[in-house]
């Protein structure tokens, strides 16, 4: 499931997961690095067919994304997510 997300990592110390919303990419947390990086281990993805994550081939169940994020997160993490994301982090919860 892993290879449905691009992920990357930044930063050191507590963990923190940041989910982007529909038709955007793990860019749109950029402008926040520069301050989380000093606290947080930052983790952030592309999510299916978003940024640089492939469309997947066939039609996949919200459950198979949750489910390769929870393979990516890091254990403890911190998840913060904006709109699909959100709904994501909710349905892994």
């Amino acid at each position: 499931m892993g290879e449905l997300i691009k992920i990357y990592q930044d930063g050191s110390g507590d963990r923190i997961s940041l989910l982007h919303g529909w038709g955007m990419n793990a860019s749109v947390w950029d402008p926040l690095l520069t301050t989380l990086n000093d606290a947080y281990q930052v983790t952030r993805v592309d999510l299916p067919g978003h940024g640089n994550s492939p469309l997947p081939e066939k039609q996949q169940a919200l459950s198979d994304w949750s489910s390769a994020l929870m393979e990516a997160a890091p254990e403890n993490a911190i998840w913060l997510g904006w709109s699909l994301g959100g709904l994501l982090a909710l349905h892994a919860a």
